[in-house]
């Protein structure tokens, strides 16, 4: 869904958003216009793509970086069309971002994803998507309560990820992002509760060229 991507051409961040259709986007981009980002290592364009990739919309289905992923997860690459400059100039940011990591980054979903993981067991998968991590998980509490019928949470091995914090409209969050068209080794899948099963992740490539 996301070849040929980076030869894109690049353009501003009112552009890149132009053929986006959002409820209330222009309040979204008014609020990343006027918000300050001062260390200088992205351009103003860049800082406000990660900054509204950031953003929550109610219901969070309305939310860009939502529609964002459903659509670089559908076969039908007709419905990423309009996000396709968007996508590049967020691509572009998170290259620049691009850091090692210090540890195990962790996402979870409210599913029992078991069977499913197992079945892939030692083979790899591409997450067309962008994937949303995170150092501590506890942060992964607001997200799956640890009262839900069944948590899986994912251990990911990265050698690098992009912190959004200096960017995010919730700094707080500790979000690190791993690149869209990242190629994982599931590595182990493993129960330990009736409610709770962690899957082990290793990124090993990525389909856009960019450093794992």
């Amino acid at each position: 869904p996301i070849s040929g991507l980076l030869e894109q051409p690049l353009v501003s961040f009112e552009e890149a958003l132009a053929s986006v259709d959002l409820q209330t986007k222009q309040h979204h981009m008014d609020a990343a216009k006027y918000t300050m980002f001062g260390d200088g290592l992205l351009t103003d364009d860049e800082a406000r793509a990660v900054f509204m990739y950031t953003c929550e919309w109610t219901p969070r289905q309305f939310s860009l970086y939502f529609l964002v992923n459903l659509v670089l997860r559908d076969s039908d690459r007709s419905k990423a069309i309009p996000f396709v400059p968007y996508i590049k100039l967020l691509c572009t940011a998170l290259g620049k971002l691009l850091r090692p990591t210090s540890g195990i980054l962790w996402r979870g979903v409210a599913v029992d994803l078991e069977k499913v993981y197992q079945a892939k067991l030692g083979k790899t998968i591409v997450c067309w998507g962008f994937t949303s991590t995170t150092y501590k998980m506890s942060a992964l509490d607001q997200f799956i309560p640890e009262n839900s019928p069944c948590r899986t949470l994912f251990s990911i091995t990265a050698s690098l990820a992009a912190d959004l914090g200096p960017y995010s409209a919730y700094p707080g969050e500790g979000e690190l992002l791993i690149p869209a068209g990242t190629v994982f080794e599931v590595v182990n899948v493993k129960r330990f509760s009736s409610s709770l099963i962690i899957v082990e992740l290793k990124a090993v490539a990525n389909l856009l060229g960019l450093p794992v």
